[in-house]
This record gives structure tokens, C-alpha cells and sequence, in this order.
């Protein structure tokens, strides 16, 4: 019996570590915005994306948790210093009153992923 405990100390020992080193890590997240929250056919909407902790994405792209939705590329807004998207949703199209997410994630020249989400109301 005492040498099983002896066996499994270092093993216990290694998955405390491992533990303890994962949550020192920064959470690589994305900050994700949209106004207006209230959405509805003909609306105007921006999406923005912030990487917290701050860093330097080479590339952002989003989209909305639905069917047939498409995965849009982002801009960088220098002005505002967000990653950013802006369109319009079409007057004539029918989209089911509720809740939906809208998704984006990005990534560090290094490879590193930032991901985030946020809930919006179609009505």
C-alpha cells in the first residue's frame, strides 16, 4: 500500500503544478459589443471586439450564432482602438423575435486565440 502512495505522490504532485501554471495564464478573451442591443430588419449595426488583456491581433472575423449566417472579417478602428464591423440588416428580412449571439474571435501573429461573445435581441 505504501508503495502506491509513493507511486502516485509524484503524479498528484504534477497535476497540482499543472493546475497552479494554467491559472497564472492571462484568460485570452474577446470583448464583444453591438449597438444598437435592440435589433430589428433595417437596422444599422456595429459590432466591436476588444482582446482582453490588450494585444496585437492580425486578424479578427465574427459572426451571429443563426443558420446561414456568414463569418465577417473586422477592421481595425484606429480612432477607436477596437476591432470593428458595421452593416445593415436588410429591411425584408425575416428573422425569428429573440435572443441570438454574436461571436468573435482573433488571433496574435504568434498564433495565440482571443474569443469572445455577447447576446443581442432580434425583435
Amino acid at each position: 500500500m505504501r508503495v502506491r502512495a509513493l507511486l502516485a505522490l509524484p503524479l498528484a504532485l504534477g497535476l497540482l503544478v499543472g493546475c497552479h501554471q494554467v491559472k497564472t495564464q492571462p484568460e485570452r478573451r474577446m470583448l464583444v459589443s453591438v449597438q444598437p442591443a435592440e435589433l430589428a430588419a433595417g437596422s444599422k449595426v456595429s459590432v466591436s471586439a476588444r482582446p482582453q488583456p490588450a494585444a496585437v491581433l492580425v486578424s479578427v472575423s465574427g459572426t451571429v450564432a443563426m443558420p446561414g449566417a456568414w463569418v465577417m472579417p473586422f477592421h481595425w478602428d484606429a480612432r477607436q482602438q477596437v476591432w470593428a464591423f458595421r452593416t445593415q440588416i436588410p429591411a425584408l428580412t425575416f428573422i425569428p423575435a429573440g435572443e441570438y449571439m454574436v461571436k468573435a474571435w482573433g488571433k496574435t501573429a504568434d498564433g495565440q486565440l482571443y474569443e469572445g461573445s455577447t447576446l443581442v435581441h432580434f425583435h
